[in-house]
């Protein structure tokens, strides 16, 4: 230990929430200042846990990060001076919370391991939610669930939860995950009866404390599987919201919570059929107007140019009338619409023509402030002026003309 390195109260006495302190150093930071005190109370960063936050007389700790054998303190508000000795305060309700997540998280990884050989290859320990990453295959549902129940049964039993410092021969009698090869000694987490495992963390002093542990959703990172977690308050929050969900789906639908996954899926269903009659419905209409367009065609040296800005047609609309349109022979269609504020082109010919579509679109798009591209045959552009659209295209009708003869 170096002459200036931080006495750490919180390994003595984890409850300690208010102390008193020596300036050591102040320093700028982006946020506020940087100070390093001769002993806290503040738990830093470490371990898969965020830092302690709190109050330094006036102004707000938000982070606390080891530097050796310094903790730093990233303090917003007035800055201390040196020499002067400080009243601190830690937020205790915001300890516990975190406490709760990461004495949930030994309890899982215990569970994993010794029920079903996940080995724990990852943990993060959030502001909002907890993962915990395992080397194991397929996670189903009813895996998940009885992972739960099982850490919630271990809840109940409200086993002590006590930290000591062991040495660095006894690590073969505990769970352990990346230990620092240079370290003569451990702090051990032991968990009465259960678990006991290398860890430098803050946690609960008894598993009754965690109050509940819900377990969320499931993603493969890597070669493991990342399961979500909440434990404590956030769990009972997370369990109110999606009772809210549920509750507020049942009423809507008039559907009990159990029979929701039957009437979504035939919801679905319903949607299903409703878009395929929509787009039959879509290109139905699209075809007669496509012909419709055909009769104030302009007929260039035997090619027909349909050039018109169409009302409240969306891009799918428009692409699909210029297709109807290029089929019939010896068409070439410089379609615009309007649709939600935007403008959109469709440009489309009939095979055989000496028009290349994609360079008269070009033209239009930038008239209209639009972008897109194509093929000689089919191009298309969209998210322009509307305003513009008239000109633009009587500009490419008149160019269209032009090439033909």
């Amino acid at each position: 230990m170096t002459d200036d390195a931080t006495e750490r109260l919180f390994w003595a006495d984890p409850k300690l929430s208010a102390f008193s302190a020596r300036v050591l150093e102040v320093r700028p930071a982006d946020r506020g200042f940087s100070v390093v005190l001769d002993r806290t109370a503040f738990f830093p960063e470490s371990g898969g846990q965020p830092a302690d936050q709190g109050r330094m007389g006036q102004a707000l700790i938000v982070d606390a990060k080891e530097e050796g054998d310094r903790i730093v303190h990233l303090v917003e508000g007035p800055a201390p001076g040196i020499g002067q000795e400080v009243a601190c305060v830690v937020d205790m309700d915001r300890r516990r919370e975190l406490g709760r997540q990461h004495t949930a998280q030994h309890v899982l990884s215990f569970l994993a391991l010794a029920k079903r050989k996940w080995r724990t290859v990852g943990f993060h320990l959030g502001e909002e939610v907890s993962t915990v990453d395992f080397e194991a295959g397929e996670v189903s549902r009813a895996d998940l669930l009885a992972l739960e129940l099982e850490a919630n049964r271990v809840v109940l039993e409200n086993r002590a939860v006590t930290t000591e410092i062991a040495s660095r021969d006894e690590a073969g009698t505990f769970r352990s995950r990346n230990l620092d090869g240079s370290l003569e000694s451990l702090r051990i987490v032991d968990i009465e009866g259960l678990d006991r495992s290398a860890c430098c963390g803050m946690h609960v002093g008894r598993t009754g404390e965690i109050g509940l542990v819900l377990l969320g959703r499931t993603e493969k990172v890597r070669h493991a599987t990342r399961i979500e977690f909440r434990a404590g308050l956030r769990a009972l929050e997370e369990s109110d919201r999606l009772f809210d969900i549920v509750d507020g789906l049942s009423r809507r639908t008039s559907a009990g919570a159990a029979e929701l996954p039957a009437w979504v899926e035939s919801a679905q269903n319903e949607i299903r059929e409703l878009r395929r009659e929509a787009a039959r419905l879509i290109e139905e209409a699209s075809r007669r107007e496509a012909h419709d367009l055909l009769g104030d065609a302009k007929e260039v040296r035997g090619t027909r140019i349909v050039a018109a800005v169409l009302r409240d047609r969306d891009p799918q609309a428009l692409r699909v009338i210029a297709s109807e349109l290029r089929k019939e022979k010896g068409v070439a269609a410089l379609l615009g619409a309007e649709h939600d504020g935007k403008a959109f082109l469709a440009f489309a010919r009939s095979d055989g023509i000496g028009l290349d579509m994609a360079l008269l679109l070009k033209d239009a798009a930038s008239e209209i402030r639009a972008k897109g591209g194509g093929r000689p045959d089919l191009a298309q552009a969209g998210g322009g002026d509307p305003s513009r659209l008239e000109a633009a295209i009587a500009t490419a009708a008149r160019k269209a003309g032009e090439i033909l003869t």
